[in-house]
């Protein structure tokens, strides 16, 4: 539970545990407020199938954009956290795949421990904010793995290392520019922007498409993918671009540091945040059908796991960060 006032110290707990202290706002309590009260409404008139979808939003929608709000270094460790996750369940979904290709070897199957080593060092460097030691960790990372996979699993094919290679850039290098724009001007805005387009946007596709669509869009990729999906994870992404600006005028400015868009900017950040996320749907159904699985794992319950919940926000993270330092550059 939480206790606040506007101006006065807010307490954020669990039970008797207090996990933040520090200066309640009003824009900052209204985010966390309609987010919760939109996700309750919402449970309470969808079907039980869905229900336990928008519970696990409840929870962890509030708790991200309070970090977000008031210790962005919470929401880098989360992400820091996620990453690493992140490439394990990448190898859980592949599993079959690696399990044909080291049959028969002594030892069984390559160790997950140095992907996840390297998934750490890369996002873990973020929180330091220096773009150059970014480089140097993603480059030590990368290198260290060509150099331990040959000397640790000699006899493993190479094909092994190229698919825990693919695992680090598309989780965990991604997601760490996630970590790098929380250092940018105005950065915590651009992630909540990231992020509630994300979500917005794919709860849109996933509710009208497993509905009303009709159209399949790449059916040998992803079955329930279709383009009545896709047209509505556009029309909630612009949806919800419009929102986060109009919480911009509200005072989010103040709580985020939001920037300002035109609606010619905003309606291009929806068509390229949705083109992220599709993509990356698409590339983690690719991958579930390789790996003959329906969910990447249970992270997080009624959606699956961090692949399920995080696959269009991995782009999406690289096109926020260019257009933050974008923005950064020409203000």
């Amino acid at each position: 539970g939480w206790n606040a006032r506007v101006g006065h110290p807010i307490e954020i707990g669990w039970g008797m545990t207090p996990l933040y202290t520090g200066t309640a706002s009003h824009a900052g309590l209204s985010f966390i407020i309609l987010y919760t009260a939109w996700v309750r409404y919402m449970s309470m008139i969808c079907s039980a199938r869905h229900t336990l979808r928008l519970q696990t939003a409840s929870v962890w929608i509030p708790a991200v954009i309070t970090g977000l709000l008031y210790s962005p270094l919470t929401v880098q460790v989360f992400f820091s956290y996620i990453s690493v996750l992140g490439v394990f369940e990448f190898r859980d979904v592949l599993s079959p795949v690696y399990t044909a290709l080291t049959k028969g070897l002594p030892g069984g199957e390559v160790s997950r421990w140095p992907v996840g080593v390297a998934a750490a060092t890369i996002s873990l460097s973020t929180l330091s904010g220096n773009w150059d030691l970014f480089g140097f960790a993603t480059l030590l990372a990368v290198s260290g793995m060509c150099v331990v996979y040959p000397i640790a699993f000699p006899l493993a094919p190479r094909e092994v290392l190229n698919l825990d290679l693919f695992g680090l850039a598309w989780v965990a290098w991604t997601l760490s520019f996630a970590g790098m724009t929380l250092h940018l001007p105005s950065g915590k805005g651009w992630i909540f922007l990231g992020l509630s387009c994300g979500w917005i946007g794919n709860g849109g596709a996933y509710f009208i498409g497993s509905k009303w669509g009709r159209h399949k869009c790449i059916p040998k990729v992803s079955p329930g993918k279709s383009w009545e999906g896709i047209a509505a994870e556009l029309v909630f992404t612009l949806v919800a671009a419009g929102l986060v600006q109009g919480c911009y005028y509200y005072g989010g400015a103040q709580a985020l540091d939001q920037p300002a868009f035109t609606p010619g900017s905003i309606f291009l950040l929806a068509v390229l945040l949705t083109f992220n996320g599709v993509m990356g749907d698409l590339c983690e159904s690719m991958l579930k059908r390789i790996g003959e699985k329906k969910d990447s794992g249970d992270f997080f319950p009624g959606h699956g796991g961090i692949l399920d919940r995080f696959d269009g926000f991995f782009f999406a993270a690289i096109t926020v960060a260019v257009c933050a330092s974008v923005v950064q550059l020409n203000s």
